[in-house]
């Protein structure tokens, strides 16, 4: 098991993301790490669970996450536990760099494209997110965004918005989806 991902630049992304848009009802927060974006999210939501498979990663979002329990409810897991239709958003920061063959970080490298493990994300999200419904998934420039774009729409969401941070040698790119 890889170390917890710490919050970075790309987490700042999203979290600018989330505060533009306020998402309310039950919101699930895949890949929750140590709950920074989970806490975000509790500002809004009327509850928020935070997923993630990592016990290490979990144990310090239970410690981070003390001052906001009752609305917050986390579970370990891989991908969206729930029932067709019941969440009002899903929102993840999934590893999102194409895979390196020298060097490989699950917490960094999505798969061969860098896309895969978003578009999981979304494949999960379409079962259980309500029509009219919000995923917000980032990526890379470097990964093929053009096949997250296309996988998305063939899942049935439409793309609402795009926020972008130019790093070094890279753009992340935070997508808002709204279920169709």
């Amino acid at each position: 098991m890889t170390e917890p991902y710490p919050p970075s630049e790309d987490t700042f992304l999203v979290e600018d993301v989330l505060r533009g848009l306020r998402l309310g009802g039950l919101v699930a927060d895949v890949g929750c790490s140590t709950g920074y974006l989970t806490r975000v999210l509790a500002e809004t939501a009327s509850d928020v669970i935070g997923i993630d498979i990592n016990p290490e990663a979990l144990e310090q979002a239970r410690e981070n996450l003390r001052p906001v329990y009752g609305k917050i409810h986390l579970v370990n897991a891989q991908g969206l536990p729930f029932r067709g239709n019941t969440l009002d958003a899903v929102v993840s920061n999934p590893p999102y760099l194409p895979r390196d063959e020298d060097f490989h970080d699950p917490s960094l490298h999505g798969g061969p494209t860098g896309v895969e493990v978003g578009l999981e994300v979304l494949e999960q999200a379409a079962g259980v997110v309500k029509h009219g419904g919000t995923a917000v998934v980032t990526a890379s420039s470097l990964s093929d965004v053009r096949g997250l774009l296309e996988g998305a729409g063939a899942l049935g969401f439409s793309v609402e918005g795009v926020s972008g941070l130019k790093l070094f040698f890279e753009e992340v790119l935070c997508f808002k989806f709204t279920k169709r």
